[in-house]
């Protein structure tokens, strides 16, 4: 995520290593700031899935095999980054509701087992 502001940054124009970094900071403002990203995002806390492919299958789509999880994965990943949540706070059961609702929803074709 770093490597990604910093080119950002740089931008096309050759600038000067001192001045890539200002542009980093400011880029990293705007994410925090302005776009309501905490540290969280950049310290990786995102990274343990809520459900894992067992879970998906048991709680939400049982029709969902093979291939499919990767993009299942993704949708759940990205989901848990808008929703400001990860795996660690799992306690909080309507959160794991909400996620299984956001993926019946995704993902319909694979709501119920497959014949």
């Amino acid at each position: 995520k770093e490597s990604l502001i910093l080119s950002l940054a740089k931008n096309e124009k050759q600038q000067h290593l001192a001045d890539a970094v200002q542009r980093y900071d400011q880029w990293l403002m705007f994410m925090v700031d302005r776009l309501g990203l905490n540290d969280a995002i950049f310290d990786n806390i995102y990274s343990k899935p809520i459900l894992n492919g067992s879970q998906i299958q048991q709680r939400a789509l049982p029709g969902a095999h093979g291939e499919v999880f990767r993009r299942i994965m993704k949708a759940q990943e990205e989901w848990q980054v808008r929703h400001g949540c990860s795996g660690a706070d799992m306690d909080n059961h309507n959160r794991e509701a909400e996620l299984i609702e956001y993926l019946v929803n995704t993902f319909p074709e694979y709501a119920h087992p497959s014949q």
